[in-house]
């Protein structure tokens, strides 16, 4: 037993039952073990659900993507939602909770500013604010596209939604320039 797995099994759990559902004693079940084992490990299910609210979200603010060009940016940024998307649906549910612990959200806002810091290299605009809009608004088109489809976007639908983000960007950089 140790925390790693602990983390795997509440995530397998938590597809199952629901962040409504879920509990020490279903999560001991899972691990056909003792709750004790687990509160040796952690105090509550609010520890574990922080815990893997961080390890979730190095998912897709840690990774880097060697780019100076938008398009590719947007492209395989929305390929990493689409390979990681219940651990997406997780950390957007988790994040909205009353639960998640206050360095746990400026751990995320540092991780969102990384990002968005990348994003407005490349696109090539100062103006913080203008961007922080387009990247709510360019969460809203993935999130959209995803939640809208039963299925997996192929690359090439990929490529046309990065392809009309990557238009209302520069739109919006180009206007708020002028």
């Amino acid at each position: 037993m140790n925390k790693e797995l602990i983390l795997k099994a509440s995530f397998k759990l938590i597809q199952k039952t629901g962040l409504e559902g879920f509990s020490m004693r279903k999560l001991a079940e899972a691990l056909k073990c003792q709750p004790a084992s687990i509160y040796h490990y952690y105090k509550n299910k609010n520890d574990i659900l922080n815990d893997l609210y961080v390890e979730l979200n190095k998912l897709f603010f840690e990774f880097e993507i060697e780019t100076d060009d938008l398009e590719e940016f947007l492209f395989e940024t929305c390929k990493n939602i689409q390979v990681h998307y219940k651990e997406y649906l997780f950390v957007l549910r988790y994040s909205r909770s009353g639960f998640l612990k206050k360095e746990n959200k400026e751990l995320f806002v540092k991780m969102r500013n990384n990002h968005a810091a990348q994003l407005k290299k490349i696109v090539g605009c100062e103006h913080k604010h203008d961007v922080s809009v387009r990247l709510i608004i360019m969460g809203s088109i993935i999130e959209m596209a995803f939640l809208n489809s039963h299925y997996k976007l192929s690359d090439e639908e990929l490529q046309n939604l990065a392809k009309r983000i990557c238009i209302a960007v520069r739109s919006d950089v180009s206007e708020t320039v002028s």
